[in-house]
């Protein structure tokens, strides 16, 4: 928790940060419409960018197919099956700290830009 907390407390005020440096070179003032404009919009590309897409692509057919896919019959293949999704589920733990740093940041990023409107 620690770690994405430090990830959130860093990853906001560089966003911003980059940000006033983009309003001086475009506009050789702060603006602050300017910030809170390009702030929304940077905080739903971050919000975007936190979505498993990959999740999202796999399992949106499941709809369309039935929400219990077909498990096979041979015991062979229901272990590889298990081994599979355990090896899966291992990796996305590690994602999971990104997209909650990512997901928080976007939140927070977006909440600024509403308060600078």
């Amino acid at each position: 928790m620690k770690k994405r907390l430090k990830g959130i407390l860093i990853f906001v005020p560089v966003i911003y940060f980059l940000v006033l440096l983009s309003s001086f070179f475009f506009h050789n003032s702060i603006d602050m419409d300017y910030l809170s404009k390009v702030g929304l919009a940077v905080g739903f590309i971050v919000l975007i960018g936190a979505l498993p897409l990959k999740k999202v692509a796999h399992y949106s057919g499941r709809g369309v197919m039935g929400s219990h896919p077909e498990l096979p019959s041979d015991d062979y293949i229901q272990n590889k099956m298990q081994d599979k999704f355990s090896k899966t589920k291992q990796t996305e733990n590690k994602l999971d700290a990104y997209q909650d740093i990512f997901t928080l940041s976007g939140v927070i990023i977006i909440l600024i830009a509403i308060l600078m409107i």
